[in-house]
């Protein structure tokens, strides 16, 4: 039978880059996973980011049918 995948998604890319600075608060934040994202486990709990002052609260959007997420920022 077949394997089930117990590994969870690794992310393999972001933009900005990590450690990227001046960076506009208005900037959409991206990344790249290392597998297909569940459409149904993605939200505001389980995809965060961390802008050192506290999580950036924004809009997630998946691309359906690769690893690519995108938050567009709430923040102006």
């Amino acid at each position: 039978g077949a394997t089930q995948d117990k590994t969870g998604p690794q992310v393999v890319s972001t933009i900005p880059a990590d450690l990227d600075i001046d960076v506009p608060l208005d900037t959409n934040i991206s990344a790249t996973f290392n597998e297909v994202m569940d459409p149904l486990t993605l939200n505001n709990l389980s995809f965060t980011v961390d802008g050192g002052a506290g999580p950036i609260v924004g809009l997630i959007t998946l691309v359906l049918g690769i690893g690519y997420v995108v938050l567009r920022s709430l923040r102006s």
